[in-house]
């Protein structure tokens, strides 16, 4: 996901996303930002189909930690501020990774 990339196929759902999703043997939960935009959301919908769950899971809690972490906050020489989307996803999905961890 990415809401700065200049190149048509990154921008959005990236082509990779939605082969992976394509490919795939079994079925993934894909998390989602609950604040995700509705046509990103709607295109990651359509890329799950059937076959796939899309979970929402929050992330404004984690964003401010994840600034002061110390981790990268650029990607493609993008910062955070260019392209939240790619940041916020990520996010997500470590969320319901951690969630899922500690449910077992």
């Amino acid at each position: 996901m990415s809401s700065g990339d200049p190149r048509p196929r990154h921008r959005g759902l990236s082509h990779h996303t939605r082969t992976v999703l394509s490919l795939l043997l079994g079925s993934v939960d894909v998390a989602v930002s609950g604040a995700l935009a509705s046509g990103l959301r709607a295109a990651l919908a359509e890329a799950a189909g059937e076959r796939h769950r899309l979970i929402e899971q929050p992330v404004d809690d984690l964003v401010e930690g994840y600034r002061e972490s110390g981790l990268p906050t650029s990607t493609m020489g993008r910062r955070f501020e260019e392209d939240a989307v790619f940041f916020e996803t990520a996010l997500a999905a470590g969320a319901a990774l951690a969630a899922k961890i500690e449910g077992t």
